[in-house]
């Protein structure tokens, strides 16, 4: 009964946490970042915690579910709005859990979980491609093992948070197996040699979440780079972060829909 308690008086409080941020920090509209340097609001979350909620306690965060986040992405659109706002949140909590916390080896937790829940680092995944989306028969980036290092080659697009990310979570083609092919992921901080971040138009009913596209042009990586199993990152990573994101997009858009209705009954 006590854990019981505990779960929904935890369950209770982040959803007002969100609807008070919401209602107290939402009225700058401003994007969150350019060329890397995080906005007010970004920086005004960090400080209330919002961006550590998935992260495990071990590494300064909440240790939050997504049973928990759901209702308060939810609650956090329907109180202020800002659906490009929380676009941000919700990806940078799906990274923090899904693809940190849930494939990163021990040293690399230590390394980046920490930053994430205090705000000093964001990652964004690099997954989709120019002309290809996310459709892995189409995607074209590569990273070929040269001894003990990979080089890669290639080109993503519609990175969310990529203009303020300290970190790029890559996919890459790293071989094939029965016809398929198999992809590998790496952890590419912004400031690898041969690394491009370049600028997207503005997607102005997403504001102020900012997307942009990398270039990768003989970037080369440790061993040490490596997230997760190699040849199986888009089994062991994009599957379960595309679940996580569908299930709190729902909260996003019905936190929206209950913001218009009770507008339009007003």
């Amino acid at each position: 009964m006590q854990v019981q308690r505990e779960k929904k008086e935890n369950h209770t409080r982040l959803i007002t946490q969100s609807i008070r941020f919401a209602g107290e920090d939402l009225s700058v509209h401003e994007d969150l970042g350019r060329c890397g340097t995080p906005g007010k609001i970004w920086g005004k979350m960090a400080r209330r915690g919002l961006l550590g909620w998935s992260i495990p306690a071990a590494f300064g965060g909440e240790g939050a579910g997504f049973s928990d986040i759901l209702p308060a992405v939810e609650a956090f659109v329907g109180s202020g709005g800002r659906p490009g706002l929380a676009l941000s949140w919700m990806v940078h909590l799906i990274v923090g859990k899904v693809l940190i916390a849930g494939a990163a080896n021990g040293k690399q937790k230590k390394e980046i979980l920490p930053g994430m829940a205090a705000g000093r680092w964001t990652a964004s995944i690099a997954l989709s491609e120019p002309g290809a989306g996310s459709d892995p028969k189409r995607l074209r980036t590569t990273a070929v093992k040269k001894g003990r290092a990979y080089v890669l080659h290639g080109e993503k697009a519609w990175l969310t948070n990529g203009p303020l990310a300290d970190l790029f979570i890559v996919f890459a083609v790293t071989g094939e197996r029965g016809g398929r092919k198999g992809f590998t992921a790496f952890l590419v901080p912004r400031e690898t040699p041969g690394l491009t971040v370049r600028e997207m138009p503005a997607l102005g009913y997403l504001r102020p979440s900012p997307h942009c596209e990398i270039r990768l042009r003989g970037c080369d990586l440790p061993e040490t780079a490596v997230l997760g199993r190699r040849g199986r990152a888009w089994e062991d990573l994009s599957k379960p972060f595309r679940v996580a994101e569908d299930v709190l997009l729902s909260g996003f858009i019905l936190g929206g829909l209950d913001r218009e209705l009770r507008q339009a009954a007003s």
